[in-house]
């Protein structure tokens, strides 16, 4: 009979006695040493570890060891030294497949321990043809506290214990894990079992999940990675997963599919899964800051109104700031990066403060109404840092002389730049403001900065919106239909021009192609506009300021730390179905074409597209040439407001014999115009 080789690793972890490893690894080993000795005879398991050094310095007995660690979360922009140094699936799977040579493989939690006949059983898995299955564990009694009742515990897993929903004890072959995509998902964190079961089931070619098999039990179920402390870790994983799944949905079947939708609305749908907790973040976002002069030296203490402050003598800010806004996930990180190497400028992280801040405020006489501070307070520090300090300062002048919008947007402005720089540069250092979503906010801005400059970032909404789907799925952007997000862009669009025409030199649009393509180049088209000195040798610096702005939650922002090429604009080879690019291009064509992003023939076409949608619409309801044509034709109509139905024969002969309708529409190109100081070139 042919020996069927197993090979078995885990991933110790050097603990103290506080750590419920402390006593779950040494009873993992002992089970796992039992279970090898017990196995059939034409099985043959090998025990291996892998770990760091610090880890490795006592490898238990009966396993053999592979090459240290190296890699951890550490090195992801984003976390530090500081940071809990976890390693990566990927590379603990590498190190097993390096050292055995092993046609089955297992990877389990170093705190899943097995009953004796655990290999017995994957033996006679294996023989049925299950060439990948996932066994889930039981939850047993938290009262051991000793491997001495190793024995007991055995009997409460075979014969009670509650199941567990989770998945850390995997069966694969060799074949299936050389074909493995796990990205940087890091173990010791949440969605790192369900990172390898989606391996598992695009790869292997028969796969099973049992769940009441009983061969594996956990202690107790405190579920640490639950705790806010590993939120960061959560999240990173959660993202990772979300890249996992779209790569692996790719060329999968149908029941494959399935599988990968479900995992991935689970990343976003359980409340208590919620990676970047905003109790955890307000909590750290209310420093206590220490001020080297008096409060009411740094901060403002006479009431002024919310517009242009220019008139007045003395400033705690400069009037004369940047603002970078423009679509989501169109480049506003990048160039806010790019543009703070400049010298005179400084940074911070997004306030929101014109899109959600004020959205909270009851503002009365343009001053604030102090019984809403509370919930103002709590929403500025879901975004930024509110220290306790200028929280004080303004409740005080909200309670007495009055406090505007405007005197809180610079309090907060003051108290951000506090912590970054010295307080003498506050005043002189020319600020940039980065928030994409203030676009519609734009009205509010110059009443506040008469003297501001607006830079207004402009990527292919294609690929901002299938950037913005791929990674905004906690707040369920991914269900928007694309005309929604086409709704969302053409708005901000408009709102810019429409700006731009009142105050030509106040607005710069610029795309980001052509700055990820030559970035001094674009760089400098912007220092030119802002009236500011370049140097190019700063852009070397981004990477090191996009560091102080970029929480390490905001994972969809970690490409700011990446190189910059034209790849961030291209997005991938990810596309549109070809309706969804219709709907697109439908709506939003002649913009588009106007950015180059289409050719201008097809403005040619799109007012009869937009009849065809029209007359299909007709036939639906068998209703052409019962209404007048002004009544019922909406140009520029989306397709997602209209009812399917009809062939396109049908629509064409309606249409022939209303040749009134034609001559009604519009079907010459726009003539090129000369582009102003503030457009596209």
């Amino acid at each position: 009979m042919k020996k069927i080789h197993i090979a078995h690793i885990v991933n110790p972890v050097a603990v103290g006695p506080e750590s419920d490893l402390f006593l779950a690894q040494p009873v993992t080993f002992e089970t796992l040493r039992n279970a090898q000795a017990e196995s059939p005879p034409e099985a043959q398991v090998t025990l291996l570890v892998s770990g760091f050094p610090e880890d490795m310095r006592k490898v238990p007995v009966g396993f053999l060891t592979t090459p240290v660690l190296e890699d951890s979360i550490r090195d992801i922009p984003g976390f530090g030294p500081h940071h809990r140094r976890l390693p990566f699936l990927a590379d603990i799977l590498q190190r097993l497949l390096e050292t055995s040579d092993a046609e089955v493989l297992i990877y389990s939690n170093v705190d899943i321990a097995v009953v004796p006949e655990f290999y017995r059983i994957v033996s006679q898995q294996l023989k049925r043809g299950i060439d990948g299955f996932v066994i889930n564990r039981r939850t047993i009694s938290a009262d051991f506290t000793s491997t001495s009742r190793i024995p007991e515990m055995i009997d409460q897993a075979r014969n009670g214990g509650s199941p567990h929903p989770g998945y850390d004890c995997f069966i694969f072959s060799r074949r299936a894990a050389l074909r493995f995509q796990l990205g940087r998902t890091c173990v010791g964190a949440n969605w790192s079992g369900r990172a390898l079961l989606g391996n598992l089931v695009r790869f292997s070619r028969h796969f099973e999940e049992f769940k009441e098999m009983r061969v594996t039990f956990h202690i107790g179920d405190r579920r640490e990675w639950l705790k806010k402390t590993h939120n960061l870790y959560n999240q990173h994983n959660a993202e990772e997963l979300s890249r996992i799944l779209n790569r692996l949905y790719r060329g999968a079947d149908s029941r494959q599919r399935q599988i990968f939708r479900s995992m991935r609305d689970d990343i976003w749908s359980n409340p208590a899964q919620d990676p970047a907790s905003l109790v955890h973040i307000i909590e750290g976002h209310s420093p206590e800051r220490v001020l080297s002069a008096d409060m009411n030296q740094v901060y403002p203490v006479e009431f002024r109104h919310s517009s242009s402050w220019e008139h007045f003598t003395e400033q705690r800010l400069r009037q004369d700031p940047v603002f970078v806004v423009g679509f989501p996930r169109s480049g506003t990180t990048l160039v806010q990066a790019l543009l703070a190497t400049q010298p005179g400028f400084v940074t911070f992280p997004e306030t929101h403060f014109f899109s959600l801040v004020r959205a909270v405020m009851q503002v009365e006489n343009d001053r604030i109404d102090p019984e809403c501070l509370e919930r103002v307070f709590e929403r500025i520090r879901q975004r930024v840092e509110f220290s306790r300090q200028a929280e004080s300062h303004a409740g005080e002048l909200a309670s007495g002389c009055g406090l505007s919008p405007k005197m809180l947007f610079e309090i907060l402005i003051i108290d951000i730049l506090a912590g970054k720089i010295p307080l003498d540069r506050i005043r002189t250092s020319r600020w940039i403001e980065k928030t994409p979503h203030h676009i519609h906010h734009l009205d509010v801005i110059q009443r506040f900065y008469p003297g501001s400059r607006i830079v207004c970032m402009v990527r292919n909404p294609e690929k901002a919106i299938l950037s913005r789907k791929r990674h905004f799925r906690f707040n369920r952007e991914h269900e928007w239909p694309v005309a929604q997000h086409a709704r969302d862009w053409l708005r901000g669009i408009h709102t810019v021009q429409s700006m731009r025409r009142r105050n030509p030199d106040r607005i710069l649009m610029v795309k980001l192609e052509s700055i990820a393509t030559d970035p001094p180049k674009g760089i400098k088209r912007i220092c030119d506009f802002l009236g500011e000195d370049f140097d190019v040798g700063a852009l070397a610096n981004y990477r090191d300021l996009a560091k102080t702005m970029v929480y390490p939650w905001e994972s969809w922002k970690h490409g700011v730390f990446g190189k910059v090429s034209p790849e961030i604009a291209a997005g991938g080879d990810q596309r549109f179905s070809w309706r969804q690019r219709l709907v697109l291009e439908a709506m939003a064509g002649k913009e588009m074409a106007r950015f180059g992003y289409i050719p201008r023939w097809k403005c040619v076409a799109l007012p009869f597209i937009r009849f065809l949608r029209w007359g299909k619409n007709r036939v639906k309801n068998s209703s052409i040439g019962t209404r007048p044509f002004k009544e019922s034709f909406v140009p520029g109509k989306m397709a997602s407001e209209n009812q399917p139905g009809g062939s396109t024969g049908t629509v064409l002969r309606q249409a022939s014999m209303r040749l009134d309708i034609c001559r009604k529409l519009s079907v010459t190109a726009p003539p090129s115009r000369r582009r102003g100081p503030g457009q596209l070139h």
